[in-house]
């Protein structure tokens, strides 16, 4: 914002200044702002009363509106709270106003903002006013102002930013097309095709796993066959919001045979939360491939759980023992453990596990069995947790320890 503020020479030649007026030299604040000042020429006291010293930041709710005799006017409101400490904040900001009607017709203007709420004219007429095509008005373009923005935007409105110049904003009205529901996939699915940054094309993905109509579902499978990992990692977690039918297919072929092991991975974990048919026996079948810190394990471990199937439980425990992975894949550990404690909380094996792990080497290990001591209500731990609480090894164990015997001593509530 300070760069923005002074332009890029002077900020730079300020920078500068302070670097060799403060060499060797400890500094506060202020000696940056004498260096900037003295190059800028400017007081800058009120924008560091404002941006360093005080706290807190703008929110602001953002929105276009025509008035039949004025034209179109931005209205800008701070919502944040005011305090003594937190004044209503005094900053400038950008607009950027872009004609879909004309070649390269783009305009910049500055305002600045004092108020709890604001109304600034955008220079053009809205409907009724000779407009054949309103321009597309985008807020902060740069996004260099430290505020929270909610933009209230039409569906069209958001349409035209998913296809323009600025990456972030591309993201942004992927995210904002999510809340319209089925009349966006349309739209999200042609600028998936024709978007070429893979962060945007992920943000889509994530969009339309929000929507997760048989359109969105079908506009996911075919970015499921995207060149970038990433992209195909954001469809295949996005496809565990869609019904079984439209996705199950697609998500049993990347868990069997991506290149990626890391989109294999989210594949299981998708296939167990959508519930899809036959995916117990996918689950298992992908046990088999092994990958880095073996990420598909611990995912499927995850699917396994969300999936609800009780046989997972039995098949989580075989990755419960710390000799698994020679002791290192704490990670799919974990996700066995929180899958046997789902699937199968009242069984014995599971009971007897939890109070086995209580000594595993793992610190974190003993830690999550405390809890789940607890959780289960297994009185028969206390022993073993009482040892722990006084000469358990490892950070936080003879913490967790001693919590989870108090609880389990404490006498069970009454319900009124």
């Amino acid at each position: 914002m300070l760069r923005k503020l002074l332009g890029d020479d002077v900020f730079k030649r300020g920078i500068q200044r302070y670097v060799r007026d403060n060499h060797d030299q400890s500094v506060e604040s202020e000696a940056l702002r004498a260096a900037l000042e003295a190059e800028s020429k400017q007081d800058l006291k009120p924008f560091f009363d404002q941006w360093v010293y005080g706290s807190g930041f703008p929110e602001l709710t953002v929105a276009v509106g025509h008035d039949l005799h004025e034209g179109a006017k931005l209205i800008v409101q701070q919502t944040q709270p005011v305090t003594a400490n937190m004044p209503l904040f005094r900053t400038s900001f950008e607009v950027e106003l872009r004609w879909p009607d004309r070649d390269a017709a783009v305009v910049r203007k500055r305002f600045e903002l004092s108020q709890r709420r604001q109304e600034f004219d955008l220079g053009y007429g809205g409907p009724g006013h000779g407009e054949a095509a309103p321009p597309t008005v985008i807020f902060d373009p740069d996004h260099s102002l430290l505020a929270r923005v909610t933009e209230v935007a039409s569906r069209l409105d958001w349409q035209g930013r998913l296809g323009g110049p600025n990456v972030v904003d591309r993201i942004l009205a992927a995210r904002a097309l999510a809340d319209f529901g089925p009349e966006a996939v349309g739209a999200l699915s042609d600028a998936m095709r024709g978007e070429s940054d893979h962060s945007v094309r992920a943000e889509i993905c994530a969009a339309l796993g929000k929507i997760a109509d048989a359109q969105a579902a079908a506009a996911l499978c075919a970015a499921a066959e995207d060149k970038d990992s990433r992209v195909r990692r954001a469809a295949m977690n996005a496809m565990a919001e869609c019904k079984p039918l439209f996705v199950a297919d697609s998500l049993r072929k990347h868990l069997a045979d991506d290149a990626s092991v890391y989109v294999a991975a989210d594949a299981g974990a998708a296939l167990g939360k959508c519930k899809a048919p036959g995916a117990y026996e996918a689950l298992v079948a992908g046990l088999k491939r092994e990958s880095h810190r073996d990420q598909i394990r611990q995912r499927i471990m995850d699917g396994l759980k969300d999936l609800g199937d009780k046989r997972g439980a039995e098949i989580a425990t075989g990755y419960l023992d710390y000799s698994w992975g020679h002791g290192i894949q704490h990670q799919l550990r974990h996700s066995a453990f929180d899958a046997m404690i789902a699937l199968a909380p009242d069984a014995p094996a599971t009971r007897q596990w939890v109070v086995k792990l209580l000594d595993d080497p793992y610190f974190r290990m003993k830690q999550w069995a405390a809890d789940a001591c607890v959780k289960l209500k297994i009185a028969d731990a206390l022993p073993v947790l009482d040892r722990l609480a006084a000469d358990g090894i490892g950070p936080g164990v003879k913490e967790s320890a001693k919590a989870a015997a108090e609880k389990l001593r404490a006498p069970a509530k009454v319900e009124e």
